[in-house]
């Protein structure tokens, strides 16, 4: 009579590396598709950068009075002194939903104590070059659910759709300055964020041409045009205006006048995942006001995504 052959079992050591294999290789299999998914959404991006200057380009050469209706992403009703700045780190919290990646945004605390974006209130020739550029109203993002601040915030995409909802979704620029309407900036003295030094807003200048660069030295100090200015924002920014100009931000919209135009600008308004979720996680449109010899001037500068990235940074950050 034969006997059954009995099958060899594992033995409890083979069983918890045969666990220990299966769990590697699903932490790797995650590991590799959450790098994927990053990398897509660097990659788009990018082209989403790439794609609304040009854009705007083609619409302000084929249309008069092409930069109407940005977002205004900035939500104060504080009459301003003209002319001053503000740039207290808390205070652009409660003002801004314009959050990117933590660490990098452009309304979070970084490393030098102030955000990318600086409160600017307009004087009257400011306006006046605005409005020769062709923008002579700002849309307001619609601010609701509430942060750990206990500020109201808005969720991307959400808008107000009419005046009743918001008295100031539709901000006239020439009515409201003499109240001291306040404007988003790129502040030239924003550092990196705690780890990193980097000189976010003097390489935002650089970018659109402007020679604004950090000095390493063991004071730190922004240099314009080769000019030590020290590290003060309003006598940095105050110069600047004077040399080379400063740059405003302003949101691109569903309401911007180049979104949704058939003949030129970009059918919709563009957003990506790459920047942290539940943040305004579309692009600005930078403008320069540039005072020379008494006359201020505003032209189109560029575009900046809410990480305080521009094209060209973009592309030096993917070689």
């Amino acid at each position: 009579m034969k006997k059954s052959k009995k099958m060899a079992g594992f033995s409890l050591l083979e069983l918890l590396v045969v666990v220990t294999l299966i769990a590697i290789v699903a932490t790797l299999a995650v590991t590799r598709l959450s790098n994927i998914h990053v990398k897509s959404a660097e990659v788009l991006n990018m082209a989403n950068v790439s794609r609304i200057g040009p854009a705007i380009e083609a619409f302000m050469t084929a249309n008069e009075r092409s930069l109407n209706r940005l977002d205004l992403v900035m939500t104060d009703k504080v009459k301003g002194t003209a002319g001053d700045y503000d740039t207290s780190p808390d205070y652009m919290l409660i003002l801004t939903n314009v959050a990117g990646n933590i660490g990098l945004s452009t309304a979070l605390i970084n490393s030098s104590g102030v955000p990318l974006l600086a409160k600017y209130h307009l004087e009257t020739k400011d306006v006046l070059a605005l409005e020769e550029l062709g923008l002579t109203s700002l849309m307001r993002l619609r601010r609701q659910g509430s942060d750990g601040n206990g500020v109201t915030t808005g969720d991307d995409g959400e808008w107000s759709t009419g005046l009743t909802e918001d008295p100031d979704t539709c901000l006239s620029i020439a009515t409201r300055v003499e109240r001291g309407l306040a404007v988003p900036c790129i502040n030239a003295v924003s550092m990196g964020n705690s780890t990193d030094n980097t000189p976010l807003g003097a390489l935002v200048y650089q970018s659109c041409g402007q020679d604004v660069r950090l000095h390493d030295n063991s004071s730190f100090s922004i240099y314009i045009n080769g000019i030590d200015k020290g590290m003060n924002t309003t006598d940095v920014m105050g110069y600047l205006k004077e040399n080379g100009g400063i740059l405003l931000a302003f949101g691109i919209g569903q309401y911007a006048s180049f979104i949704g135009n058939t003949s030129s600008g970009l059918d919709s308004a563009p957003v990506c995942s790459v920047m942290a979720k539940d943040t305004y996680r579309r692009y600005f449109l930078l403008i320069r006001l540039e005072t020379f010899k008494g006359i201020t001037r505003a032209q189109y500068a560029g575009v900046m995504d809410a990480n305080g990235n521009t094209m060209k940074q973009l592309r030096a950050a993917s070689k």
